[in-house]
C-alpha cells in the first residue's frame, strides 16, 4: 500500500514515537510540499521527512498549475480550513498512484471520506492488525499513547473501549 500523509498525521506520530510504523504499513509514502514546509522547523520528524518520504513534483509547470487549480476548485468544494489538506487530497486522488490520503484532522476526514480512502491516525492500528505488524494489546498501547497527548479523546475512549471488549 501506499499513501499521502499530512502534516498533522506525521507529526502525532512522530509525537508518541510511531514514525517508524508508517514504513511497516506503507512500501511508498507521499506529501505535498506544503507538508514539507510545515514541518520544515520541526525536528522530530525531519529525519524521517528526508529519508521515508517522497515529495509530490511535477513534470512541467503545466502540471503544476494543474494542481493549484484543482486545490482551489476542491477548496471551494469542501471548505477545508488547512490548505495542505487539501494538497494532500489532491496528491492522493490525482498525482500519485496511492491507496489513500493518511490524516490526524476529524474535518478531513469528515469531508473528504466522500471522494477517497481517507484514514485517520486512530485507524492504522486495524491496518497493523490487518498486516500482523500488531496485536490486540499493541494496538490499544498505540491508542493509549494517543489518548496521553489528547488526540480526539472522546473517540480514541470510544475505539479502546471496543477492542478491550472484543
Amino acid at each position: 500500500m501506499k499513501c499521502v500523509a499530512d502534516t498533522s498525521a506525521i507529526s502525532w506520530l512522530g509525537r508518541i514515537d510511531y514514525l517508524d510504523l508508517l514504513n511497516q504499513l506503507y512500501e511508498k509514502i507521499y506529501a505535498p510540499e506544503g507538508v514539507f514546509r510545515e514541518l520544515e522547523s520541526h525536528k522530530p520528524v525531519k529525519e524521517f521527512l528526508e529519508s521515508h518520504v517522497i515529495p509530490i513534483t511535477f513534470k512541467t509547470e503545466k502540471e503544476r498549475r494543474r494542481f493549484d487549480r484543482l486545490v482551489k476548485r476542491w477548496n471551494k468544494k469542501v471548505d477545508l480550513e488547512d490548505v495542505a489538506d487539501l494538497e494532500v487530497f489532491i496528491g492522493y486522488k490525482f498525482f500519485t498512484d496511492t491507496n489513500e490520503a493518511l490524516y490526524a484532522n476529524k474535518d478531513a476526514k469528515e469531508k473528504l471520506s466522500l471522494y477517497g480512502i481517507i484514514r485517520d491516525i486512530a485507524k492504522i492500528y486495524e491496518l497493523a492488525e490487518e498486516k500482523r505488524i500488531f496485536n490486540k494489546e499493541d494496538s490499544i498501547k498505540y491508542l493509549e499513547n494517543l489518548l496521553k497527548l489528547d488526540y480526539r479523546t472522546p473517540y480514541i475512549i470510544d475505539l479502546l473501549t471496543k477492542l478491550k471488549i472484543s
